[in-house]
């Protein structure tokens, strides 16, 4: 796969996406695929959508998962998953402005599978960091990366 994409998770709904997005971003295009939420492309930009429950926001330029400052503020209010989806992955579980559970590396993804009965599919960071995105945001949904996020449509939020 190579990628080395961020994806940020926030227990909210649709209507509260002004809450989460800062002011200095603003939605300039809808209804992207996730292949164009998560290209090269976006730059600065991130893609924002509603899945199971969570907005997602992907973030090609992984600011979510490498700068802990928005995932923490947005927790204060919202739950918050952070999953950074490389061969060295990085999970990252925030409430009350804290972060709660923290995993880095695909010996400690593994772990954290392992700890909620997930067998791994294989030993690439990118399938681990994948198997937990599914196991926490879409209720344990094998395959439900392809299934659902691919299907999703985002909307591009780009700096002002």
């Amino acid at each position: 796969m190579a990628w080395n994409i961020s994806i940020m998770c926030v227990k909210a709904s649709k209507q509260e996406i002004d809450e989460i997005i800062p002011d200095v971003l603003y939605k300039s295009e809808k209804n992207l695929f996730f292949e164009d939420a998560t290209s090269y492309r976006m730059e600065k930009a991130m893609g924002v959508t509603e899945l199971n429950g969570w907005i997602i926001i992907t973030d090609v330029a992984n600011r979510v998962t490498h700068n802990e400052d928005f995932p923490l503020d947005v927790s204060k209010n919202f739950e918050v998953k952070t999953f950074y989806i490389s061969e060295t992955p990085i999970f990252k579980a925030y409430s009350g402005g804290k972060s709660i559970e923290s995993a880095k590396g695909i010996e400690e993804l593994g772990t954290i599978l392992n700890n909620r009965n997930i067998e791994p599919k294989d030993d690439y960071g990118e399938t681990k960091s994948i198997q937990l995105f599914e196991h926490e945001i879409l209720n344990g949904l094998n395959d439900g990366w392809g299934e659902h996020l691919f299907r999703a449509k985002f909307d591009k939020y780009e700096l002002d």
